[in-house]
């Protein structure tokens, strides 16, 4: 008298991909997170980009799952998303200039 283990429970469905505006607006607070960042070096202080890499991995996350989870590519967005991480490459190059020049007054 053998008895069978019982089947495993049915796997969850996948998640429902992000609403439309999820997205946007997360673009737009990346958007404000950088005009930030630049403001502070502008006036010599160094902008916090660890915040800033960590909110567009969120976006990138966020766009990945809806792509995942079967909806529709938006190419306007993902357009923005790609502005949005040049833009970033940019900042991080600037904040690099501003830290070796504070290094060469002393003050790094």
């Amino acid at each position: 008298m053998s008895k069978t283990p019982p089947a495993p429970p049915p796997a969850p469905p996948p998640a429902p991909p992000p609403a439309p505006h999820v997205l946007t607006g997360e673009l737009a607070r990346v958007r404000v997170a950088i005009a930030r960042a630049k403001d502070d070096l502008a006036q010599d202080r160094m902008p916090d980009l660890a915040d800033l890499r960590s909110m567009v991995a969120g976006v990138c996350a966020t766009a990945l799952h809806g792509a995942e989870s079967g909806g529709a590519p938006d190419p306007a967005k993902a357009s923005a998303l790609e502005a949005l991480l040049a833009e970033l490459e940019v900042l991080e190059d600037e904040v690099r200039k501003f830290r070796d020049r504070l290094a060469k007054q002393g003050r790094g």
